[in-house]
């Protein structure tokens, strides 16, 4: 044999050696993944460059030009993206992915509203899924008709073969701008537990940091419950998990009638209270309030001659006012 036939044979025997390599490479990746083999393809030729012309789509703008034919949408949408949450892994080789459904059907994503999106996910009027992106930012407003909402959201997506554009949902080729095509969109979010981190003073932010893509980040208020700390202040405190929010404040005093003699003190956030003597004020003869609990009574004199005042005081219906017993009657 000679020299010219083995070095063809050996750069025959590379080159598949080379592509079973990277077709393996790359359903592995998709199996460590998701548990099931992906329908990636290698692709080994890098010319097919479609030059498209977005200068038609005014809500449009190109952002990058990869290596001409690198990946397509899907693979831009869903594999980018799952690889950085899988800590920023590499996956070398250039692919087109084609089956998007297995992220959306097996609940890996979850369908929500344009505000909690994290995928966009375009059907023809057949419900086929035409193109995928990804959603940098939702608004308020009304839909155009075209592609149900899709102009109220801001779209990252992988055009052809060749261009990522960012654009307005509607304003690209698969809405079928600028008159629409009959077809519609779904937004999924991916489908985690949140890390819930909390921080704030007046209100506490809860913000998710258990994924790059999570938009849950709001403030609400505090959840406030107190316990007392002295007759005087209470420890106020967010009952939510994880929020270390706490203050020292005043009680808050209102009054409950108890007895004639007696009304209930109470702090009305916390648990303190504590019993305490009428303060009373005259208003005219025979009437009287308490200043602080705002109990009405009739102060009636007793005659005690030959009583022992301290017997008479056993009674709590009985009061020493101004140097004269009385017996109290609650005007109710």
């Amino acid at each position: 044999m000679n020299k010219t036939i083995k070095k063809s044979l050996i750069l025959v025997c590379l080159l598949l050696i080379s592509i079973c390599f990277g077709g393996i490479r790359a359903l592995v990746v998709g199996a460590n993944y998701y548990g099931e083999f992906l329908s990636i393809d290698l692709i080994e030729n890098h010319t097919n460059y479609t030059n498209m012309d977005i200068s038609n789509y005014p809500y449009a703008e190109v952002e990058e030009t990869p290596f001409p034919g690198d990946y397509n949408c899907h693979f831009y949408t869903f594999f980018s993206s799952v690889e950085y949450r899988m800590n920023n892994i590499t996956i070398p080789g250039y692919y087109f992915f084609y089956n998007p459904e297995v992220f959306i059907t097996n609940n890996l994503y979850v369908q929500t509203d344009r505000y909690n999106a994290e995928i966009i996910v375009y059907y023809n009027s057949n419900g086929e899924i035409t193109h995928t992106g990804r959603v940098i930012q939702a608004f308020d407003g009304t839909s155009n008709g075209i592609c149900n909402d899709a102009n109220l959201v801001m779209v990252r997506s992988k055009w052809d073969n060749a261009l990522i554009v960012s654009h307005r949902g509607d304003c690209c080729p698969y809405a079928g701008w600028p008159y629409g095509n009959g077809g519609s969109v779904k937004y999924f979010a991916y489908n985690h537990a949140h890390n819930i981190q909390i921080s704030g003073t007046n209100m506490h932010n809860k913000k998710c940091i258990g994924s790059d893509y999570c938009k849950l980040d709001i403030d609400v208020p505090h959840d406030i419950d107190c316990v007392s700390v002295n007759n005087l202040t209470h420890m106020s405190y967010c009952q939510y998990s994880g929020c270390s929010y706490q203050t020292i404040d005043s009680h808050l005093f209102d009054y409950q009638q108890y007895n004639e003699s007696t009304h209930k003190k109470y702090c009305t956030s916390c648990n303190y209270s504590i019993y305490e003597s009428h303060n009373w004020s005259q208003l005219n003869d025979i009437l009287f309030v308490c200043d602080d609990c705002a109990q009405r009574a009739r102060f009636i004199p007793i005659i005690h001659d030959g009583i022992n005042p301290i017997d008479l005081l056993n009674n709590q219906s009985i009061i020493l006012y101004n140097g004269n017993y009385y017996l109290i009657v609650l005007d109710n």
